[in-house]
């Protein structure tokens, strides 16, 4: 009998090292997601908790609730993911959305920019990666608040 509960607890021991490696992985390649088209962002993620109009020059966007996660296809033409915006306990480059600036300064390094946004009233730190292809704006509503948003911008897209 006890070895049959030792087979059954290293079985589910497995089985949920391997959903949480998985969750792991996918959350810290998000920008992977960068140019996959929406057929394959829908088979991977299924139905969106919501479809809404993207801003700017039109488009759509997919928000996935549970995944704490929105791909946007600005250009719907080529329907392919060109903009991402993460929420709170969703992390890119090892950095958790929800994190103080601080802390995501001391993980990522010295961003291109840390001020208020006069736009949205926020305040915005800017990381350019990739040669200044891609930009993430972290926002919050102070400089010492927790982040509530982050937003990935393929820049390189519309060149």
């Amino acid at each position: 009998m006890k070895k049959i509960f030792l087979i059954i607890a290293v079985l589910l021991f497995l089985l949920l090292s391997s959903f949480f490696y998985t969750k792991r992985e996918d959350s810290q390649n998000v920008l992977d997601y960068l140019g996959k088209e929406k057929d394959f962002i829908l088979s991977k993620y299924g139905r969106p908790s919501l479809i809404e109009s993207a801003g700017g020059g039109g488009g759509e966007m997919l928000y996935y609730e549970e995944e704490k996660l929105a791909f946007i296809f600005s250009d719907l033409e080529k329907d392919i993911v060109n903009n991402i915006i993460l929420l709170p306990g969703r992390d890119i480059l090892g950095a958790k959305v929800g994190m103080r600036f601080d802390e995501i300064e001391n993980i990522i390094g010295k961003p291109k920019k840390r001020t208020l946004d006069p736009y949205q009233n926020d305040y915005i730190m800017i990381y350019e990666i990739k040669d200044g292809d891609i930009e993430i704006w972290f926002s919050a509503n102070s400089d010492n608040s927790p982040t509530e948003m982050a937003e990935v911008f393929w820049k390189g897209y519309w060149d």
